[in-house]
């Protein structure tokens, strides 16, 4: 009978080793899969963002904080790694200056940015907040530093596809819509709600963090009251040898072909036509004959011939401060 006993102790304590070190496994398991979770409700600073309750919970295998304008990443093949390290980085980076005040929160998948891409203002609102994935594409809010939205927009491999700018006041201030790869057409508005201009462009990239807008085709200008006030043609951002249109009042007064770069040195080439004031009579239509050689006809109101001359370059005899002005608004517009 003792020995009966002996062995059913033995059995017992056999399955209690097997249950014991099933546990253990379960537990290393447990540890393997969330053990390294770190939440970013531990980073110093963050409880001050204005996002805190919406972002404290996100967890990640690992949290890495730099201090701006410190770089502490490389980038290999279109991955991101932190300096000294060889596997592509994992988790969350953290930008801060002056102690704890947090700039940015960046998120990485396998050293590709997936998930959050926050920028913060200093005083801890949003700037953008950004949420895209490894093909840079998602949504985009930007943000006034007293968080009023300022833009909000929509990428898709990193190019902007839409968005919509807005002044403090929260009235539109500009639209773009892709028409396709980096052309778009670009609308801007005066805070009266009037348009200001439409634009075709194309997006330009070249400046890390920064989109310019290069012309491409017709713009067009508008003063606050709605008045046509220009239609301007450009071909990558340049007017040169281009038909050019200026109005007052509504109504077309100047058109020429430029022959600058840019219209504000006010020079033609090829032709150089005015138009009296409210009317759609030439006053003065002058064709550029030879290289240097202009052959100007003046008119009467009445389009009956006042006067033709040939001049070396082409000047406004009088006051010439709206054709000066009317360039310097319009350029002010739409660069």
């Amino acid at each position: 009978m003792g020995l009966v006993v002996y062995l059913v102790e033995v059995k017992m304590t056999k399955n209690q080793i097997i249950a014991k070190n099933l546990f253990l496994i379960i537990l290393f398991l447990i540890f393997c899969l969330f053990g390294y979770s770190v939440s970013l409700s531990t980073v110093d600073g963050i409880q001050r963002l204005s996002d805190y309750n919406e972002i404290k919970d996100i967890n990640v295998s690992r949290i890495y904080e730099k201090m701006v304008p410190n770089s502490a990443f490389d980038k290999r093949n279109g991955l991101t790694y932190i300096k000294g390290e060889e596997i592509p980085f994992d988790g969350i980076m953290i930008a801060k200056k002056r102690g704890d005040v947090i700039v940015g929160i960046y998120q990485y998948s396998n050293g590709k940015g997936h998930g959050i891409q926050n920028d913060y203002h200093e005083n801890g609102n949003l700037s953008v907040k950004s949420i895209e994935d490894e093909n840079g594409t998602g949504d985009a809010l930007f943000y006034y530093p007293n968080g009023k939205l300022k833009r909000k927009a929509y990428y898709e491999n990193d190019i902007a596809m839409k968005h919509t700018e807005y002044y403090e006041s929260g009235k539109i201030k500009e639209i773009l819509n892709s028409k396709g790869g980096l052309n778009a057409e670009v609308i801007g508005y005066y805070e009266n709600g009037n348009k200001s201009y439409i634009m075709n462009i194309i997006q330009d990239y070249s400046v890390k963090g920064k989109i310019n807008y290069l012309k491409n085709g017709e713009s067009i200008a508008y003063e606050k009251n709605g008045n046509l006030w220009g239609i301007l043609n450009f071909k990558n951002n340049s007017a040169y040898g281009l038909p050019q249109k200026l109005f007052k009042n509504g109504k077309l007064k100047y058109e020429f072909i430029s022959a600058a770069e840019v219209g504000e040195k006010l020079e033609t080439m090829t032709y150089f036509k005015e138009y009296f004031d409210k009317s759609d009579k030439l006053k003065l239509d002058c064709d550029e004959v030879s290289s240097g050689e202009w052959h100007c006809k003046e008119y009467k109101k009445d389009g009956t011939l006042k006067n033709e001359f040939t001049s070396p370059t082409y000047k406004p005899k009088k006051d010439n401060s709206f054709w000066i002005n009317a360039f310097l608004g319009i350029w002010n517009i739409l660069f």
